[in-house]
């Protein structure tokens, strides 16, 4: 098998060469890509890769254009080499179908410049929410009227939200927000004292009046973390302590426990 020139992702021609027709491998931390695999790829401008690829990488989400997601799963081979399957997200793929918000594929293309921007100054708070009392709706009134309450829900966050927040429907009842610019850590709980209150409102769904709560869990870049899914896990457990405390409240993440 002829040797096959292999291409940086930012098209810049190295020379570096491996027999693998659809190779790649990994070295200081960059990823190359050879020719044929470029050229299957044709078309597509790749960014810089997710901060923390490594060797060690087994997939990773890169936005080929503003219309067009890639989600790249990498298989071993001997010497260091790999092999990569390909699997094609479209700009409303991103987005979940029930709500029209971002999904949870989004967020993993979420531009880390939100995060590195984050300053003393100048912070990052992630938003992490569960409904309270929701699956009384789903049992009392059926899936169908619980759909309808999503939407409403959906539709009053980015009604709450600026335009630079970002908002994710992250899976049933849950929710994702991430909001930049915060002077200060306990500005974010103003935003979420708004989203309470506008989500305590009762719902108009299937004909009922219904109501939920929602609870909170908030965690700050930089001062709880610089990486974002290590954030939203922070911020996912103090949103479960914002629930064991009685719900429709929020509560900072605290590494005090």
């Amino acid at each position: 098998m002829d040797d096959v020139e292999l291409v940086r992702l930012t098209s810049k021609t190295i020379a570096e060469y491996v027999p693998y027709p659809l190779g790649i491998g990994f070295r200081e931390n960059v990823l190359f890509l050879n020719q044929k695999t470029k050229n299957i790829l044709s078309g597509y401008q790749f960014s810089t890769l997710p901060r923390g690829t490594s060797q060690d990488t087994k997939s990773f989400y890169l936005r080929v254009n503003p219309d067009k997601t890639v989600f790249v799963q990498v298989v071993s081979l001997p010497k260091e080499h790999f092999f990569l399957i390909f699997e094609e997200f479209t700009k409303e793929e991103l987005r979940d179908e029930l709500t029209g918000l971002l999904s949870r594929h989004h967020l993993n293309i979420v531009e880390p410049k939100m995060l590195e921007q984050a300053s003393k100054s100048k912070k990052v708070a992630i938003f992490f929410m569960d409904l309270d009392g929701f699956k009384e709706v789903n049992d009392n009134f059926g899936h169908e009227v619980g759909d309808d309450v999503l939407k409403g829900v959906a539709q009053r966050l980015l009604r709450s939200l600026r335009n630079t927040d970002l908002c994710f429907r992250w899976g049933g009842d849950e929710f994702l927000v991430i909001s930049p610019g915060f002077v200060e850590k306990i500005h974010a709980g103003l935003l979420a004292r708004r989203i309470i209150k506008i989500l305590s409102e009762p719902f108009s769904a299937g004909g009922h009046k219904l109501s939920v709560g929602v609870s909170i869990g908030i965690a700050v870049c930089p001062e709880d973390g610089k990486e974002l899914f290590d954030l939203v896990r922070k911020a996912d457990s103090a949103m479960y302590e914002a629930k064991e405390q009685g719900g429709n409240m929020y509560m900072y993440y605290s590494d005090e426990g």
